[in-house]
C-alpha cells in the first residue's frame, strides 16, 4: 500500500462489556481523544489534520454512545 486508506465495509457490530471493562475502555478513549486534540493542534499538513479531526469526531461519537461514566452524578 502506498499510504492510502484501504476501503473497509462498515457493518454494525455489538459488544457486551462488564461495568469495569466499559469504564476502562471509556478512560482509554478519553485519554486518546485528549492526546489527539493536541496532535491536531501541532499538525501542519492540511490532509493529515483533516484525517485526525475526522478520527476525533468519530471517537467522540462513540464516547457519547457509551454514555456517562457510571457512579458520576448518580
Amino acid at each position: 500500500m502506498t499510504g492510502s486508506v484501504a476501503e473497509v465495509s462498515e457493518q454494525a457490530s455489538s459488544l457486551t462489556l462488564s461495568a469495569s471493562e466499559r469504564a476502562a475502555l471509556r478512560s482509554a478513549m478519553e485519554s486518546y481523544v485528549t492526546e489527539l486534540r493536541s496532535e491536531i493542534g501541532r499538525t501542519e499538513r492540511y490532509e493529515l489534520r483533516q484525517q485526525l479531526k475526522s478520527r476525533r469526531m468519530l471517537l467522540e461519537g462513540v464516547l457519547r454512545r457509551l454514555g456517562e461514566p457510571r457512579g458520576e452524578g448518580s
